[in-house]
């Protein structure tokens, strides 16, 4: 199954994340703005002092798309891997690394089968990276291998939309032009809030339109610390944004911080 690219009223295929790789692709400019890279070095800098992280600590950045944070950090002097199964964001990432004369590693790899035992001493998955699969049990998965992966002691960090937070957000509808076309993006929380779901569409300069359909799994903090908590994970911590303000109304994102002791 693949990306609908069949005509000015075309259908929809809903498709899993990792299915998707033509979508990112194409959708790039809008899923990862340019504005979004000058967030990159405060989130580092912030997941830096809610780890707690040592100069000599091993990182895995799960999920790490074209590699903004694993670049950050390796450029601080971490050693890091980062793992997407995107194969043109590991190729865009590897490139980056290569200019900019980084030891950065990328991998291209399915985090439900990533693992690799007492391997790492950090694990991240940043910008809203966890929650893609329809089976609840190929989340668990995620979190598992994560804690397989993780050396003991540990140390794991989570960054998503909170489900509150896209309640008060959602449904949402914008627009941008670029070299490309014409960006239409719609989501709207489904499933008595439990999924957010968003239309993807790209009207091309040909006068074509592409679109896909993607859902993502809300959760509570509640419900993502129980989640940890049946993997084995301990000491959750949770944050509002990567400055350790607190998780509250005003909270711009769910972190949440756990331990594998």
């Amino acid at each position: 199954m693949g990306p609908n690219k069949t005509g000015k009223e075309s259908g929809t295929d809903v498709l899993q994340w990792h299915e998707m790789k033509d979508m990112w692709q194409l959708m790039a400019p809008v899923v990862f703005p340019p504005g979004l890279l000058d967030t990159t070095e405060s989130d580092v800098k912030g997941l830096i002092d809610l780890l707690d992280l040592n100069p000599t600590d091993r990182v895995l950045d799960l999920c790490c798309g074209y590699g903004r944070h694993t670049l950050e950090m390796s450029s601080r002097g971490y050693d890091v891997v980062g793992v997407d199964i995107n194969d043109y964001f590991i190729e865009q990432a590897r490139k980056a690394a290569s200019e900019e004369n980084l030891p950065a590693e990328f991998r291209i790899g399915d985090m439900r089968k990533f693992c690799e035992p007492d391997s790492f001493d950090v694990a991240i998955n940043m910008y809203g990276s966890f929650g893609y699969f329809a089976d609840y049990r190929d989340e668990i998965l995620v979190l598992k291998n994560i804690y397989k992966s993780l050396k003991s002691p540990g140390k794991l960090l989570i960054d998503l939309w909170a489900k509150k937070i896209v309640l008060q957000l959602f449904p949402q509808r914008s627009e941008m032009e670029s070299g490309r076309g014409l960006y239409v993006i719609e989501s709207n929380v489904i499933e008595n809030e439990t999924k957010l779901r968003t239309s993807w569409k790209l009207l091309d300069r040909n006068g074509i339109w592409h679109e896909w359909v993607s859902v993502q799994n809300l959760y509570s903090a509640g419900e993502l610390e129980d989640m940890l908590e049946e993997c084995d994970f301990s000491g959750m911590k949770t944050y509002g944004s990567f400055k350790g303000t607190e998780y509250d109304a005003n909270a711009e994102r769910l972190i949440m911080t756990a331990l594998k002791q």
